[in-house]
């Protein structure tokens, strides 16, 4: 029989990767380790094209405002591929964890298999790779995350020594700073302000008849230097099983949106850490199939070495799934405020993204035909990872635009 056993390196690459996505906790994942049950926590981890353009679908406006005489579009396929094969000067990407692009066309991304950030130029090449392997300043043993926390300005979190380190525009270091250890996941906007999920503390397996409560966390927000502003305690957090509910974050101008799957609505706070409101997302409960189920347990597989992925997909298969898939699995903030989430569940084919705005009203879904990463939300981009045929990922970047509806004639 194979053992579901790994190394320390190869839990900590897998981590690294799942953690931004599924807000699990790094310290959770060694304790797993102890007790031999290092792949349960997996569980929990995230989760033919016929036009050139793929237009929202618009649906009943909510909360009574008017919608816009216009629809937004977004190509079907990427406008920019990363790495592509017949470029020079392409990087090595296998798995990117995050990815944002800067004001001078430059986009950074990094991968959980490489401890250095890439700068990269619009046109998919390397324009500097910083970083390597250490422990000093600007060195990284993992890169879990990374953000663009403020204009031009890269947060990169390393989650195995528990800081962040500050880059410019043109990669140069600037400073670091500790991030406390029960950090799970990390949001920010471009102000400064950050979110951070703290692991649940009573996290704990599923019971043997696959049932798993919701575990509530505590999220803080933070300014760009780490010190705490405001704190939410008792927020649901994750599951711990298949398909399990997994909360996601997104920092806008002057909100903080928590999507924590316990419906179909998205809370709004303060960035004084008080609740304002709830939105609706209108996505209506599906039951899971034995064909989500395994295309959620690929997505998850596809991140770890390819000598892991069968003794994991046993493990991960041995466990019941759950009678409804999540009814998002992202959250993103795009620069005019509009909140953009993702109604498709992890491993799905297709990708629909349903944009609301802050006041409650529908804008309507922007669906590309083919499963997508989302990392960022741009004026006429979005950003984001895509499988690819020989089970790695790589970065695509999506042209987004707004066009007027014409006048009926």
């Amino acid at each position: 029989m194979a053992s579901c056993r790994s190394t320390d390196s190869e839990v900590g690459q897998f981590w690294m990767h799942a953690a931004t996505a599924a807000a699990l906790p790094l310290n959770i994942v060694h304790k797993a380790m102890r007790h031999r049950l290092i792949f349960l926590f997996v569980l929990l981890a995230l989760k033919a094209c016929t036009s050139p353009e793929v237009a929202v679908d618009h649906a009943e406006d909510v909360g009574g405002s008017a919608m816009s005489t216009g629809m937004w579009l977004v190509d079907s396929a990427p406008a920019l591929l990363i790495p592509d094969s017949s470029s020079d000067g392409a990087p090595d990407l296998l798995s990117p964890v995050a990815a944002t692009r800067l004001s001078g066309n430059v986009i950074v991304t990094a991968d959980r298999h490489i401890p250095s950030v890439q700068f990269l130029t619009i046109d998919g090449r390397v324009r500097r790779e910083v970083g390597r392997r250490g422990g000093g300043p600007g060195e990284f043993q993992e890169i879990t995350w990374l953000g663009q926390c403020a204009a031009d300005s890269v947060f990169v979190w390393d989650g195995v020594q528990g800081r962040i380190t500050v880059l410019n525009s043109e990669g140069d270091y600037v400073r670091q700073y500790r991030v406390p250890p029960q950090t799970a996941s990390l949001a920010c906007n471009r102000s400064g302000m950050l979110a951070a999920l703290d692991m649940p503390r009573d996290f704990r397996p599923p019971a043997p008849n696959g049932t798993s409560p919701h575990f509530r966390s505590r999220v803080t927000l933070q300014d760009a230097l780490g010190s705490v502003i405001a704190t939410m305690d008792s927020i649901p957090a994750l599951e711990s099983r298949p398909l399990g509910k997994v909360t996601y974050m997104a920092v806008g101008r002057d909100e903080l949106f928590v999507a924590t799957a316990e419906s179909s609505y998205v809370d709004i706070y303060s960035l004084g850490g008080s609740k304002l409101r709830a939105v609706a997302v209108d996505v209506a409960p599906r039951a899971a199939t034995e064909q989500d189920y395994a295309a959620a347990i690929e997505h998850l597989v596809s991140m770890l070495s390819r000598d892991s992925r069968e003794a994991s997909r046993r493990m991960l298969a041995s466990f019941p799934m759950p009678e409804h898939v999540p009814v998002y699995s992202g959250v993103h903030v795009a620069p005019d405020g509009t909140l953009w989430v993702n109604i498709a569940a992890p491993g799905d084919p297709v990708t629909r993204l349903r944009g609301v705005r802050p006041d409650g009203s529908r804008i309507g879904d922007l669906v590309i035909p083919q499963s997508v990463r989302v990392f960022e939300f741009g004026a006429d981009y979005i950003l984001g990872a895509v499988p690819w045929e020989d089970g790695t990922q790589r970065l695509a970047m999506f042209t987004l635009r707004w066009t007027e509806a014409l006048a009926d004639t």
